[in-house]
């Protein structure tokens, strides 16, 4: 038995708390000081078997444990914070100053394009980018550094020896051979209703900043600034159009000062194919193709169509009308 598995067997007692388990750590050399020490006070023997059998899928699967004393050189404000006294990951480490992006799912043209713009702009900051594997902000952060080749530290809500949902299995490996997956669950861990606030909690005390870049009034996007809010970190968010929905959550933080305001603009030939005479009455109204073309008889319809598709400003759905998908 080593080290490792002593580490993990402290981490899966459910009966001594997080606060305890520190104690325990800076009272003892090791984590094997520790296990003799509670060996004989713990009556579940099933315990152990299982710290070895996840020290063995994670070594199958190259999953690597990050004890809280050995972040706490890197990261010395994490040992202020609630943090596990481990945590899983895959990758590379890398403990540079990061910024954490995220936001909704339903990711609007202007998410879109400030996610990209906010990626360039931590990395030429020489800071690591954090995010999830969450639909809309969370992957197109993830995709983007990928295509650029930033490193990104990936939070997740499960273990590592899988991937939720099993469609993005790809995704998560290519982000660990070009950063980081880090989770607070074991390869043996259950998902349950409360896993991705843990992962929440994570990816806000890790990162040194955090940046809301959309969401509604109803995205539980919400949750990760609640929790970076709770831990003093620097957050911000982008101002939007205050009749729009979809960064109404944007808008009311800034409006309550919880967040700090990003000064964030499109590029000259976005912005002016969103103020499209097309996309003003898509944003009130969805429209068919031909409706448009009998307002607008002295434009090319179809073109202006494709173009603001490209752009991703509009889009057709299957009931054959066209939808505004900026703010």
């Amino acid at each position: 038995m080593n080290q490792e598995i002593c580490l993990i067997w402290l981490n899966e007692i459910e009966s001594i708390s997080l606060t305890q388990k520190k104690a325990l750590l800076y009272l003892h050399d090791t984590p094997m000081a520790i296990f003799e020490y509670l060996k004989d006070k713990i009556s579940d023997d099933s315990l152990l078997d299982k710290a070895k059998e996840i020290y063995e899928i994670n070594q199958k699967h190259n999953i690597k444990t990050l004890a809280l004393f050995d972040l706490m050189k890197h990261k010395p404000i994490i040992g202020q914070l609630p943090w596990p006294i481990l945590v899983y990951y895959k990758g590379s480490l890398n403990y540079k100053k990061s910024v954490a992006l995220v936001g909704t799912r339903k990711m609007s043209t202007h998410g879109y394009y400030f996610t990209e713009q906010l990626c360039d702009k931590v990395a030429q900051g020489d800071a690591i980018i954090n995010t999830g594997l969450s639909d809309g902000i969370e992957k197109k952060t993830l995709v983007f550094c990928l295509e650029k080749d930033y490193h990104a530290n990936v939070f997740v809500a499960h273990g590592l020896n899988t991937c939720s949902p099993k469609s993005k299995s790809s995704l998560m490996e290519l982000a660990a051979s070009k950063g980081t997956i880090l989770s607070p669950f074991s390869v043996l861990s259950k998902q349950h209703r409360l896993s991705f606030l843990e992962r929440n909690a994570l990816l806000a005390m890790w990162s040194d900043e955090l940046v809301l870049v959309e969401a509604d009034a109803t995205s539980k996007s919400a949750n990760v600034i609640d929790y970076g809010i709770k831990f003093n970190k620097k957050t911000s968010t982008i101002l939007g159009p205050t009749d729009s929905k979809r960064c109404e959550l944007n808008n009311q933080l800034i409006r309550e000062k919880s967040l700090g305001e990003l000064s964030m603009s499109l590029n000259q030939d976005i912005e002016m194919m969103i103020n499209h005479p097309v996309s003003k009455i898509l944003r009130e109204k969805a429209m068919s193709r031909d409706d448009l073309s009998l307002i607008f008889s002295n434009i090319n319809i179809d073109s202006t169509l494709a173009k603001l598709e490209f752009m991703r400003i509009a889009s057709c759905k299957a009931n054959g009308k066209w939808y505004y998908n900026g703010w």
